[in-house]
């Protein structure tokens, strides 16, 4: 077991000690709320972007979008274009829906979890758990991300993970979110030529 193997462990236990002590409720509107409320959905709008982009009828809105400002020809909207504006609404308009459907489940969910029934508190500890387990995944992809961009796969912090007892080796280099980037990259990539 490496000690990289014994820090997620800690926070893994933690984690789930944490969501089975406050619930699924109470996760969820921490979660939810404020400025951890806010950075959640700009992670989940990132992973929703990256799944949304390449859909058929998103790309037709966004050419026709583009195919719009182009016959304009004028200055701003070249601008705007070369901004890529057909990417920041969609960026904006996936973040609007994600704060408004996050809203609404989170109230729904809370409501339902607070039922005073001995199956729904133990439930309720139960998925408090899983959604603690998987909001600390949440932020471990983009934390391997980050790292990714800095140091790659030859950097010390891979060297780390390497011989792992929870693949973290393997997810670091299998990081779902590395394809929301590529895609970015290639978009951005082919303004230049």
């Amino acid at each position: 077991m490496q000690p990289i193997d014994i820090v997620y462990l800690i926070f893994l236990i933690v984690a789930i000690a944490f969501g089975a002590f406050a619930g699924f409720g109470r996760v969820l509107r921490l979660l939810s709320d404020g400025l951890t409320g806010k950075i959640a959905s700009v992670v989940i709008t990132y992973f929703l972007f990256g799944v949304v982009l390449n859909l058929g009828f998103v790309q037709k809105l966004m050419s026709s979008m583009v195919d719009a400002l182009a016959a304009k020809g004028n200055w701003f909207f070249n601008v705007l274009l070369v901004l890529r504006i057909d990417m920041i609404a969609l960026v904006v308009v996936l973040f609007i829906a994600v704060r408004l459907l996050q809203k609404l489940v989170v109230g729904i969910l809370v409501g339902i979890s607070q039922i005073q029934n001995p199956v729904v508190r133990v439930l309720n500890k139960v998925f408090g758990s899983v959604l603690a387990v998987a909001s600390l995944l949440r932020y471990v992809l983009v934390i391997f991300q980050v790292v990714a961009w800095i140091s790659g796969t030859n950097g010390a912090f891979y060297q780390k993970l390497v011989g792992g007892s929870f693949g973290l080796d393997n997810l670091y280099l299998n990081n779902p979110l590395n394809s929301i980037f590529e895609t970015l990259k290639h978009s951005f990539g082919s303004l230049k030529g």
